[in-house]
């Protein structure tokens, strides 16, 4: 992630639409992970809480 604006300007440099494929691609890739963190969330808290238990 830090070096992504230089990726994204190297893409720019090559053709303009090639560097909006490449922020079209982080958006998305963004965008899944935030989903997958929502989606997830409820299962992960229920899995540490069990295994503080267990513990």
């Amino acid at each position: 992630m830090p070096f992504m604006p230089v990726f994204l300007a190297a893409c720019f440099i090559l053709h303009p639409w090639l560097g909006w494929l490449a922020v079209g691609g982080s958006i998305l890739i963004v965008l899944l992970t935030v989903v997958a963190e929502y989606i997830t969330r409820s299962e992960t808290k229920t899995a540490m809480t069990l295994s503080h238990e267990r513990t």
